[in-house]
């Protein structure tokens, strides 16, 4: 019987094929693992920024907006706060379904 090329010829050559084996699917196996850890520990840098970035916003937002209200309090224009009670509820704020 002729032998065809890249047949194993041993019980140990099979041994050692399958070892090879292993050892790549490990070693594919933890390049894939590290990749998702890095991955992952960026995403959660990107959202750290972000919110950061959204709390720097806001804060911009209320010194702007407590500017504007100083500004107003200071025009001669401006009559002051007023004394009326806020507007009163309806004891029933959401109309009867149906009919």
């Amino acid at each position: 019987m002729r032998e065809k090329p890249g047949m194993l010829r041993t019980v140990g050559e099979l041994g050692f094929f399958v070892l090879r084996v292993v050892v790549v699917l490990a070693l594919v196996s933890v390049a894939l693992a590290m990749s998702y850890a890095i991955m992952r520990s960026q995403m959660m840098s990107m959202r750290l920024q972000a919110n950061n970035d959204r709390g720097n916003q806001a804060r911009q937002v209320a010194l702007t907006g407590l500017s504007a209200g100083l500004r107003s309090i200071r025009l001669s224009s401006w009559g002051g706060v007023g004394s009326s009670p806020w507007p009163r509820r309806r004891l029933n704020p959401c109309p009867p379904r149906g009919r």
